[in-house]
């Protein structure tokens, strides 16, 4: 029996799918050439279409420049939905090229749409949920998100599925605090960036990415506080750097970004609340007052003065920078500075 042009593409995908050691770049460059010629014989199958469409997808998620590859991808899914207007999965992906774009708006009604078949799987369900979360939180539904993500947690069974949902709640957090905090019109190009830095100077902050992030630490004309790893640093032009307590940089910081003099008290209710007296507060400033000292070759009282019945302050003259993630936590801190 000689196979028709079809039969012999459609064995060539099953052969590709069985090569286990190929590439993963060849086997999508291969796959979609055979998909392509499948298309060209069978324009209006719409099954064809949805997989070159994946197969793009998965493609651009690949490769240094996607845009190509994902414009590809949303013109063929939007043509299976021309053939077959109630397909859920082409719905599901439609919404995260959508959301991909900022598109919130559309990428939540592709979501809906899917989410209402039966036909999404057990998993894609709860991804279709948490990213209709994320979108809900970009446009300001704080409600519609966590009820979204509540339903996500409701089908999570895994362990992996638990931390996908907690990653979830942890970004629509930091959107609609970052928001609330006034950060709203940059956060989108900041997230997209992967710019999960917040860089604090005498001029302002701005969001950096990682690598921005470990070029401004090396700054030698600042007086560095680094907090992205566990353990605080400060770093002063010297070179030298100091690990300090978590007690320490927090007073440090707060010393930073509030200007004038504080006396124990406010500091240790705005710091350590749960704390009482103000030994806390005492303990860190002379660790931070050894840690400066050692650090920019000064006598230790140099930079945080005490001033009787007004309080610390910081007195150095020299610009500071603090770097340190973007967290909840942060965001509602920085909040809660702005207030007072």
């Amino acid at each position: 029996m000689i196979k028709t042009d079809e039969e012999s593409l459609l064995q060539q995908i099953e052969l590709l799918e069985t090569k286990e050691a190929m590439p993963e770049l060849i086997y999508l460059d291969e796959a979609i050439r055979i998909y392509r010629k499948l298309i060209r014989l069978r324009p209006a199958k719409a099954e064809y279409k949805y997989s070159l469409a994946k197969l793009l997808l998965e493609m651009g998620r690949n490769e240094k420049f996607v845009t190509e590859d994902y414009e590809q991808a949303n013109h063929l899914f939007r043509e299976v939905l021309e053939l077959k207007p109630g397909y859920a999965q082409a719905h599901y992906h439609l919404g995260w090229l959508s959301r991909y774009e900022d598109h919130w708006l559309e990428a939540l009604e592709h979501y809906k749409v899917s989410l209402e078949s039966a036909s999404l799987s057990h998993l894609e369900r709860i991804y279709a949920l948490c990213s209709s979360a994320y979108c809900q939180a970009r446009i300001g539904n704080g409600e519609d998100a966590w009820e979204a993500l509540m339903r996500a947690k409701e089908l999570a069974r895994e362990r992996s599925e638990w931390s996908f949902v907690d990653e979830a709640k942890q970004s629509v957090s930091l959107v609609l605090a970052a928001s609330k905090a006034g950060f709203s019109e940059s956060l989108s190009e900041d997230l997209s960036a992967k710019r999960l830095y917040v860089c604090i100077d005498n001029h302002g902050e701005n969001f950096v990415s990682k690598e921005e992030a470990e070029a401004l630490a090396s700054d030698n004309d600042h007086l560095i506080l680094d907090l992205r790893a566990r353990r605080v640093t400060f770093k002063g032009p010297h070179r030298w750097a100091w690990k300090l307590e978590d007690g320490a940089g927090q007073l440090l910081e707060y010393l930073w970004l509030n200007s004038g003099y504080h006396k124990a008290e406010k500091i240790q209710e705005a710091i350590w609340p749960e704390s009482r007296g103000t030994s806390t507060v005492k303990k860190y400033v002379a660790e931070l007052r050894k840690s400066i000292a050692s650090c920019l070759e000064t006598k230790e009282e140099g930079f945080i003065n005490n001033e009787p019945g007004k309080g610390y302050s910081w007195q150095g003259n020299l610009p500071y920078r603090i770097i340190r993630p973007i967290t909840f936590t942060w965001i509602r801190y920085y909040e809660q500075s702005q207030c007072q």
